[in-house]
């Protein structure tokens, strides 16, 4: 007789299985196809209200077929906003660096380029964060990579006390979406989905 896995288990090989699928179908695209995507996606979310009420916004550096902010975070430079990237802290929770063209990047023990030195702001202190995703579903779960690092760090978001920011934007190309992502407790949903076809978003956001 097998025997039954506990849930947490089970709940964690699914979501094992899920993230290595979607990873496949997102490095499988062309690079004509991940450039058209992500003006698409980048021209519909520059002109959502979401971002243009942000002044402090946290961009990400893409890697692994993800939707590529960077041209977003160029232009919001020149607009005038704060642009921020994440730096991995000791208790593998995020805090975030202020970015400038100026700005010297180091790689971190995950491989992950973050800028090397300045004044280090928590996400409770930011307009809008745009994550990257693995996978997501229409009711806004997230899918990453499974670090957790995102969920850690925005954990105070789930106290319906607290201040509704910083909004939290995924980014993702449309074949990333499925059906139902599995869901630990800890998971932080999303306030809105920006993909190169559309912006699944709660009804209070305009």
């Amino acid at each position: 007789m097998t025997e039954t896995l506990p849930a947490s288990s089970h709940l964690r090989n699914a979501k094992k299985r899920l993230r290595h699928d979607l990873r496949q179908q997102r490095q499988a695209l062309s690079p004509q196809h991940q450039k058209n995507a992500t003006l698409l996606l980048l021209n519909r979310l520059c002109q959502h209200q979401l971002f243009i009420a942000s002044q402090k916004i946290a961009f990400y550096l893409a890697n692994d077929g993800e939707i590529n902010p960077y041209p977003l975070l160029e232009q919001s430079i020149q607009l005038g906003k704060q642009c921020y990237l994440p730096v991995i802290q000791q208790n593998l929770t995020l805090a975030f660096r202020r970015y400038t063209p100026d700005t010297k990047l180091v790689i971190n023990s995950f491989g992950i380029p973050e800028p090397a030195r300045g004044k280090l702001l928590k996400a409770q202190h930011l307009d809008l964060i745009l994550t990257p995703l693995v996978g997501y579903d229409r009711y806004r779960k997230r899918l990453g990579m499974g670090g957790g690092f995102y969920d850690r760090s925005l954990n105070f978001k789930k106290n319906a006390v607290v201040a509704k920011k910083p909004w939290l934007a995924g980014l993702a190309h449309q074949c990333q979406e499925v059906k139902n992502i599995p869901c630990d407790p800890w998971d932080i949903r999303l306030d809105a989905v920006f993909t190169d076809r559309r912006v699944i978003s709660q009804r209070k956001l305009k």
